[in-house]
């Protein structure tokens, strides 16, 4: 019996991001105000109050209120204070990057992201000016947003005082457990194999132990010459076992967020397909984002 890679078993599952949507508004100061905004750099009850008029005309329009989330209150303080330190109102500049950027910095994990930064005489002006512009009115009032956090900074623009606002919404990602996501992995290949009234493959313990003795030596999401060496490796050891009814092995990895990343490989919809090992582990991908790698071994008959 020869067990083989084989050409065409070799499978990687590469996760690609939507972008947010990220929209720009400079919020002219209009007329100066009469008093010098508070000295305290960051404006916590300002923000407060800004939250509470978001969450307002959402509920007039039937939305749910968004939750306040401190690691969007603190991306978005950071932000707004590089603005006022630059004299700029922009979503990208300088060492700060895009909002993805700067939510990856923070380990926040989100399947949406939204953005609305501006400049104005107050809290009050700056929300009547978002809340009139259509683009970010859609931010605002977005259905697809759960939390939020807006930070206001106190600086100056013209040599009058003005306040630096950013306003973060997003839906975040709750980091999932390696074990929560193998053992959904399992049971779509169960529930798809019943589907296809083709016969249960079984999970195999010299394949799980191949799967997690590899997989303890990956970071991340490796390159096919790694998967190619991996698996060449993974046929040998199994031949030393002498795996039975086993003529061929494939190989599948996947970088995953939650289920809805899950992809089953074509090996395992085949009625060759005989056995199974799999194993995840957490990582953080190249943009320090919380992923799970998951690999999963497939022994093929005839």
């Amino acid at each position: 019996m020869a067990l083989a890679g084989g050409p065409g078993l070799l499978r990687i599952r590469r996760f690609a991001p939507a972008l947010p949507a990220i929209l720009l508004l400079a919020l002219a100061p209009g007329a100066s105000p009469t008093a010098l905004p508070p000295p305290a750099p960051v404006l916590l009850e300002a923000e407060d109050q800004m939250l509470l008029l978001v969450n307002l005309e959402r509920r007039h329009l039937g939305l749910p209120a968004l939750v306040h989330d401190p690691s969007l209150a603190s991306v978005a303080r950071m932000h707004s204070r590089d603005m006022a330190a630059n004299g700029v109102v922009s979503h990208e500049f300088g060492a700060g990057g895009s909002l993805g950027e700067r939510l990856d910095r923070a380990a926040y994990g989100h399947r949406m992201a939204r953005e609305n930064v501006g400049r104005a005489p107050s809290m009050e002006a700056a929300q009547r000016g978002f809340r009139n512009s259509e683009k970010h009115r859609t931010n605002l009032l977005s259905a697809d947003v759960t939390h939020a956090g807006i930070g206001i900074i106190a600086g100056e623009w013209n040599a009058l005082p003005a306040l630096y606002i950013t306003q973060v919404f997003a839906q975040p990602i709750a980091p999932r457990e390696p074990d929560e996501l193998r053992g959904a992995f399992l049971l779509a290949v169960e529930e798809i194999r019943r589907a296809g009234a083709l016969d249960p493959v079984q999970v195999d313990p010299l394949l799980e132990n191949l799967a997690n003795l590899h997989l303890a030596g990956l970071s991340g999401l490796p390159d096919q010459a790694t998967l190619k060496r991996v698996l060449s490796e993974a046929v040998r050891q199994a031949r030393r076992e002498g795996v039975r009814d086993v003529t061929s092995m494939a190989l599948d990895v996947q970088l995953l967020r939650d289920e809805s990343d899950l992809r089953i490989p074509g090996q395992l919809r085949q009625a060759r397909a005989r056995t199974l090992g799999t194993a995840a582990l957490k990582v953080h991908d190249a943009r320090n984002r919380p992923r799970v790698v998951m690999l999963s071994f497939v022994g093929l008959g005839s």
